[in-house]
């Protein structure tokens, strides 16, 4: 059914094409006819310009969009550059200011003539001196004494409430315990200690200028069964 329908279809087709070849031929001569073939030669090549300014239109804008996509790209890698130099100039500044400030440290340490006394030591490890130093610790219980001084029984060390000044790599230092005594004391006494230590990196700061601070924790059985060789 089907074919029969195709056969309706390109009959007059066909048919119309033989009349219009014979109409031709019979009112057309040479020069006509090399006039219809310049036409259409003419027509084809238009036809191909279109074709291909179209295709060329359609190169051209993917080429812009592909530079588009790689401009992009580019810029934003260029932010990310920009950004990353940035952020590592801020973190070379702040080292610098870290390593140019004061760092006071307070800390437990053998006595240096009797390893079995234990040293409370307030020291400046940075570059720079610190100044107005102060300590916020509670009271370091240490095994009960009778001064020879005032006579008065001893309970707590002393621990001055403001140091002045301490140059880069000063400390201040003093005797707080015996630890072979203390160990008698086990239960009795506290062990750990816990504060603050707040300095300066000048002598008059400004107004509102926030003093640094470090963390204190002191554990005064950090040296427990702990063995030292000496010179023989």
């Amino acid at each position: 059914m089907s074919g029969d329908n195709g056969k309706a279809i390109w009959q007059p087709l066909l048919t119309w094409g033989v009349h219009a070849y014979r109409w031709l031929h019979q009112h057309l001569g040479p020069n006509d006819w090399s006039a219809l073939g310049t036409w259409a030669t003419a027509l084809i090549a238009l036809i191909t310009v279109v074709v291909a300014g179209r295709y060329a239109k359609r190169q051209v804008a993917e080429a812009r969009k592909q530079v588009k996509v790689s401009n992009d790209a580019l810029i934003q890698q260029a932010k990310l550059a920009q950004k990353s130099l940035a952020h590592d100039a801020e973190q070379a500044q702040l080292n610098r200011k870290h390593v140019s400030q004061p760092n006071v440290v307070v800390f437990i340490d053998h006595d240096p003539q009797n390893w079995q006394y234990l040293d409370l030591v307030i020291k400046n490890f940075g570059q720079t001196p610190a100044y107005n130093i102060k300590l916020t610790l509670p009271p370091l219980e240490l095994v009960p004494f009778q001064s020879l001084i005032t006579g008065e029984t001893v309970t707590e060390l002393y621990v001055p409430t403001k140091i002045a000044v301490l140059a880069p790599g000063q400390e201040w230092r003093t005797v707080w315990d015996s630890a072979v005594k203390r160990k008698e004391y086990t239960g009795t006494l506290a062990s750990q200690f816990d504060g603050e230590v707040e300095f300066d990196d000048e002598m008059n700061p400004e107004a509102g200028e926030k003093p640094y601070r470090n963390p204190i924790s002191l554990d005064a059985n950090m040296f427990h069964n702990m063995l030292r060789l000496r010179d023989v």
